[in-house]
This record gives structure tokens, sequence and C-alpha cells, in this order.
């Protein structure tokens, strides 16, 4: 559920501030624009936006993950989950290929080696 008062809790921690007012200088608005959002449990985000430069929208609105936005550890993690998922597709047709001698053998009870045509 969307909590306006934890979303302006964490935006307190992320800019480094201690009172909502000090907030309200940050994002360039009236403190009474912040404590209206309190109240109404709404936070125009429009607004906040564009001071919003490295924040973790995901942890500003759920609290999970890292405060801040790290685009070299998310490079990083596309990179790994690429290599393996190359690897994996390579596995899988190493595999097709080990079925078929399988099969070949306990069907003719005889296998070709790979790339030859010769048999055994």
């Amino acid at each position: 559920m969307f909590d306006a008062n934890e979303i302006i809790d964490r935006l307190i921690k992320f800019f480094g501030v201690k009172t909502t007012k000090d907030l309200a200088r940050k994002v360039n608005v009236n403190p009474n624009t912040i404590r209206n959002w309190r109240f109404r449990n709404t936070i125009d985000i429009s607004k906040i936006f564009p001071y919003c430069a490295g924040i973790n929208w995901n942890w500003l609105f759920t609290g999970e993950g890292e405060m801040r936005y790290d685009e070299q550890r998310d490079l990083k993690s596309a990179a790994n989950f690429e290599y393996l998922s190359r690897r994996i597709s390579e596995i899988e047709t190493q595999n097709q290929t080990l079925f078929i001698l399988l099969r070949k053998f306990l069907i003719d009870g005889e296998i070709e080696k790979p790339g030859t045509g010769d048999r055994e």
C-alpha cells in the first residue's frame, strides 16, 4: 500500500536532511506542501522527480533494495545474466546431442563420433 509518510521519510533520508522544512528546500516546494502530502497521504511525484537523480525508485516506494540506483551494478548484473543465458543455451544444445547419441547407442548398439561420420 502507498504510504506518503514513509516515502517522505525516505526522501529525508535520501537527501540527508533532518526536517520536513529542509526537505522542502531540497525539492523546491513550500513546507506546507509536504505537510499536505503527509495529511492527504499523496505525493506529487512530478514535483520531486527533477531533484531525485540517483535514487532507486523501487526503494523510495517500497523500502526494498538499495537507496541509490547503481547503474554499474545493474549493467554488471545484465551482463552476467546474458552470459548465463548463452551458457544455458550452449549446454542445452550439448544435451540434445548427447541424447541423440544415447538413443543411437540404445537402439543401434553403436554410435557415431560427432562430426566424423565414423562408427565405433
